[in-house]
């Protein structure tokens, strides 16, 4: 937010023009009514429009009223503040925050140079800065741990764009954060999903998520238009992680309108929305839904079976069970029925339906499993 003078952002991907982003004044008030309390501004797009468009902005989210981290006015201002002190529900969280570079700018121009103070750089593992920063990040936890927090936040903006991989920088500077004391890493930058999940490390749980996809934009031939709200859930008493969840969206937009992120299970659920959406939209509804759960649980979940949110810990995916079936007598006298309740054990062998992959994770069987509770049930279907 670098003012109308500057020349407000009129480009866009791959359009042939240069990409220097700027937004108006009101952007910030805009993200503050929608609910957001903390915003990191350390990205690769701070300098787009010079020291004084990334000096400017603060003053615009400090004037409205916006918490920030990520870049700073003075190298003074960095050595105080680069660590976001946030309490929140009797919980302490420590917040750094770090992007991979700035458009335009040397790795040494932003580590050792006159705009050093603007923001944290993270270098590749090859650059010859990046034992220094490493040294520097090290640092930063240690001064973050002697606020006493009781969870520590990590948002690094870094990835290969338009891969639903992590590539091999985020996996490096993953790792470093883990091993110096991070509880929840929240990523961005690649514009497409990337894996969210909880792993046991230094016997603790530690969230990561890689990143939530692009948000308000399409790029339909790089997955723009598939995105996804993360949750991370911290136990009030002790101040763990002990689970997550994410929303899956779809981002569309009217001929002349702004682009919006719209959860799938509103466009299967709301009939209102609905009328506002073409066949087209759904069908690439479907497809955000599929690539979503795909990365995070490793098997696409069909639309018809969608969920407001999907949950996870750190041993996966987690649902409610599907219970209260109601059985008459006639079905009672069915076959099914009537070899399973003589069984002994009972084995399913079958395709994505009876392994539940298509059904949002429940096999076909479930919803009758309640009346054989005192029975052996193993599942050995494959999805394909």
């Amino acid at each position: 937010m670098a003012g109308e003078e500057a020349g407000y952002s009129t480009s866009n991907f791959d359009d042939g023009k240069e990409l220097a982003l700027n937004f108006p004044d009101e952007f910030a008030q805009a993200v503050k009514d929608a609910g957001f309390d903390l915003v990191t501004t350390a990205n690769n797009h701070v300098l787009d429009k010079g020291a004084y468009g990334a000096l400017r902005t603060l003053a615009v989210l400090d004037k409205t009223g916006l918490e920030h981290t990520g870049s700073y006015r003075s190298e003074e201002e960095k050595e105080n503040s680069h660590i976001k002190i946030v309490e929140a529900d009797g919980i302490k969280f420590a917040v750094l925050s770090y992007t991979y570079g700035s458009n335009g700018m040397t790795d040494n121009e932003l580590i050792n140079g006159k705009l050093s103070y603007v923001t944290s750089v993270l270098p590749e593992s090859g650059s010859e800065y990046f034992e220094q920063s490493k040294e520097q990040v090290k640092a930063d936890f240690k001064k973050a741990k002697s606020y006493s927090p009781d969870v520590i936040i990590v948002l690094p903006h870094m990835g290969t764009q338009f891969s639903n991989a992590p590539d091999e920088m985020q996996q490096t500077w993953f790792s470093i954060f883990k091993e110096f004391g991070a509880d929840v890493i929240l990523g961005d930058h690649a514009h497409s999903v990337q894996p969210a999940g909880i792993e046991e490390y230094g016997g603790k749980n530690v969230f990561t998520a890689y990143c939530p996809g692009n948000f308000a934009n399409i790029y339909r031939e790089y997955q723009g238009d598939t995105s996804m709200l993360v949750d991370v859930y911290i136990d009030s008493t002790s101040k763990s992680v002990i689970g997550g969840s994410i929303v899956p969206l779809y981002t569309c937009s009217s001929a002349d309108g702004n682009f919006r992120a719209l959860p799938v299970y509103d466009i299967m659920t709301d009939s209102e929305l609905r009328r506002q959406l073409s066949t087209d939209d759904l069908e690439r509804a479907d497809t955000a839904n599929e690539t979503i759960t795909k990365v995070v649980f490793g098997h696409a979940m069909d639309i018809t079976s969608i969920s407001e949110r999907y949950y996870f810990t750190k041993d996966g995916f987690v649902r409610s069970k599907a219970t209260g079936l109601v059985l008459d007598d006639d079905m009672k006298k069915g076959t099914l029925y009537t070899e399973m309740k003589n069984a002994d054990t009972i084995c399913f062998i079958g395709d994505s339906v009876t392994e539940g992959t298509k059904n949002g994770g429940c096999p076909w069987y479930e919803p009758i499993e309640e009346y054989f509770d005192n029975k052996k049930i193993e599942n050995y279907s494959l999805g394909g």
